[in-house]
């Protein structure tokens, strides 16, 4: 839903977690997205020289995609299967190459804007939905959360620190504990 903060959400998981984000513009090419020939190396060295992508430098990194469901739907499917495999086969112009893309992909969508199919939906692991809030403190909370982080990033990100110190412990700890948990049926 519009206006329920799913952009500063997500932006801000990288600073939860320690990692960068890598953001995917909805306008990309396949070959900034995936990597392409390097013109200039390729006529100075009289060799192709593979010029990797946007997806090379998300590797190790958090891959951020803003309304995923307006990107190029062939674009979005050739994306996700780039990261389900971890790994990148360019094949164009001339060139074969490889390379590796251990990422986490985080996605948002505003459903109003348009659907997305359940060919591309059916590749994320997790989905969760968000609402602007129906009363009328909870729209003026998120306005004025939103307004404070605009005017001064530092300041709101200092306002939250403690809150954030708190939740950056439980992902710690949910890690430490993972390799032990046990799921029932």
């Amino acid at each position: 839903c519009s206006g329920s903060a799913k952009t500063a959400l997500s932006r801000a998981t990288g600073a939860l977690v320690g990692r960068e984000v890598v953001n995917v513009p909805l306008n990309v090419t396949e070959e900034q997205l995936f990597g392409g020939m390097d013109i200039e190396a390729t006529l100075r060295e009289g060799r192709p020289v593979v010029q990797k992508g946007i997806l090379h430098r998300a590797d190790g990194k958090i891959l951020y995609v803003d309304d995923i469901n307006l990107l190029d739907q062939k674009v979005a499917v050739a994306l996700t299967d780039c990261v389900l495999s971890g790994r990148v086969v360019l094949e164009r112009e001339g060139i074969c190459s490889e390379y590796g893309c251990e990422t986490t992909l985080i996605a948002t969508m505003n459903m109003q804007s348009s659907e997305m199919g359940p060919h591309l939906t059916d590749r994320f692991d997790l989905c969760a939905y968000s609402a602007f809030p129906d009363d009328e403190d909870g729209r003026k909370e998120v306005l004025r959360r939103n307004m404070e982080y605009q005017t001064g990033e530092l300041s709101f990100v200092e306002m939250y620190a403690e809150e954030d110190a708190l939740l950056r412990s439980k992902i710690e700890r949910a890690r430490a504990i993972l390799n032990i948990t046990k799921m029932s049926d």
